[in-house]
């Protein structure tokens, strides 16, 4: 879905998993060479790099690699949270190819000790929009969930049943 939002030229922010494999430098994809004289020859290509969790990625860096970004006003003051870009790379196994990312990582605090992590995928690049306007574009996603869950509440979407796809 983000390939084909990407190849519209719209720029785009999706959240991840945290279990979501990223390239820090560019790998190239290899065919290895065929293991003995039996079988087919090998047609899956293999990354030249390691792949790394975003987990494990967010745990190796620094406090001075976060940035705090105060976001936009509310009822409370203002929104404030940690914010770490960087360009990675990642493999799209299923047409071979390998895309270049901005990784958004944002740190908020939830409650007094907790403190909430969220990881997201843009094509937008930092050359053509400042930290402060993706950190906002981030921030929008409350507003389009809050909507999507009192629209399911008031329509009763939430409790739509069906039992066959011709229903």
């Amino acid at each position: 879905m983000a390939d084909a939002i990407d190849d519209m030229g719209s720029v785009y922010m999706l959240d991840i998993h945290s279990s979501q494999q990223i390239y820090t430098i560019e790998p190239e994809l290899i065919i290895p060479e065929k293991k003995g004289t039996k079988g087919p020859q090998t047609r899956k290509a293999k990354a030249s790099g390691k792949a790394m969790k975003v987990t494990d990625y967010m745990e190796s860096l620094t406090a001075e690699d976060w940035e705090e970004i105060e976001v936009r006003n509310t009822c409370k003051g203002k929104l404030k949270g940690w914010y770490h870009f960087v360009r990675v790379f990642i493999w799209n196994k299923n047409f071979n190819q390998i895309r270049s990312r901005l990784l958004i990582i944002r740190k908020t605090k939830s409650g007094k000790d907790t403190v909430a992590i969220k990881y997201s995928f843009t094509n937008a690049n930092l050359e053509q929009y400042t930290k402060e306007v993706l950190a906002y574009m981030k921030a929008q996603w409350f507003f389009v969930e809050h909507c999507i869950k009192e629209s399911k509440q008031i329509l009763g979407i939430d409790q739509f049943q069906t039992r066959l796809w011709l229903a």
